[in-house]
């Protein structure tokens, strides 16, 4: 069982009561070492320019508040709780747009920088349809626009199968001459099979999730 704590989704570890699983619980929009969003938004005329970068990542600061919060949980000191990243690729990344009521429409797609924080760079020119979208969601009316990233597990198991079986094939027949007025015959038969085989194969993981986060909660700079 999942629960979300300081923009961190968390899963205890079966059998480890002070370990825990953590991914991050939406993306959200990448900012410079001064806190200064990467986000620029131009209209001149009928002219709409958006460039931004997402990423998904868990920050460290959110790590320490949820390891502290899980240590007064558990009732022991915050160095003994253990927090393990979940193994999650956040691959491509979708900019989406929507029409307030839940319905969403991708804008454009993006690869990720495939390690973390993986980041994503949009850059793409909007209609006026979505340049007043993009103005609801800065003004933190939620439903009209975010970012998706689909999640895929980073390691995937290897499953081995064999097949074992024998083949042979024998016949014996005999004629009594001795008995002119008698025949005599004997057949008999002995049949297997035998088929030896590995075969190796990489299963597809979990089926593949994604992570949304709708651009309300980023705080956008006001265009």
């Amino acid at each position: 069982m999942s629960a979300e704590m300081h923009g961190l989704v968390l899963t205890a570890s079966p059998g480890e009561p002070n370990t825990f699983a953590y991914r991050p619980a939406r993306p959200s929009l990448a900012r410079t070492e001064d806190g200064q969003a990467q986000f620029s938004f131009i209209r001149a005329g009928s002219v709409n320019m958006l460039s931004f970068t997402a990423l998904w990542e868990a920050p460290q600061a959110a790590q320490d508040r949820v390891r502290a919060a899980l240590a007064t949980q558990q009732r022991c000191a915050p160095e003994q709780i253990t927090l393990v990243p979940q193994p999650l690729v956040a691959g491509t990344a979708e900019l989406r747009f929507g029409d307030g009521t839940g319905q969403w429409t991708t804008a454009a797609t993006t690869a990720s920088s495939g390690v973390a924080p993986f980041q994503a760079a949009f850059s793409l020119m909007l209609s006026p349809e979505q340049a007043e979208r993009l103005l609801k969601a800065a003004a933190g009316e939620a439903g009209w626009m975010g970012v998706a990233y689909r999640l895929t597990a980073a390691h995937a198991p290897v499953h081995h199968s064999t097949l074992d079986a024998q083949s042979s094939f024998s016949a014996e027949a005999s004629l009594d001459s001795a008995d002119p007025e008698g025949l005599f015959a004997g057949l008999r038969t002995e049949a297997s099979a035998s088929v030896s085989a590995t075969h190796t194969t990489s299963p597809a993981g979990p089926a593949a999730t994604e992570s949304f986060g709708d651009a309300a909660l980023w705080g956008l700079p006001k265009p």
